[in-house]
């Protein structure tokens, strides 16, 4: 995975490898953990709602990417 988000890095798809991982261990913790404190809940939900550009900006680099193939 890590080959995979160096090329997405390298191609401009996204701008730190480091911080998707960063974002994905952060959704495995509020999908696969039951987080009782409700300050860690919080914090989980207002980072992940203050990184969603990172999200945004990676689904729109893609779907350029696919449309250009589409169309050349």
């Amino acid at each position: 995975m890590l080959i995979n988000l160096e090329k997405a890095e390298k191609y401009g798809w996204l701008a730190s490898s480091e911080q998707w991982i960063a974002l994905r261990q952060l959704r495995n913790q509020m999908i696969h953990e039951y987080i009782e404190d409700t300050q860690t809940l919080f914090d989980a939900l207002t980072t992940a709602h203050s990184n969603k550009a990172v999200l945004e900006h990676f689904a729109d680099k893609l779907g350029k990417q696919v449309s250009d193939l589409l169309s050349g």
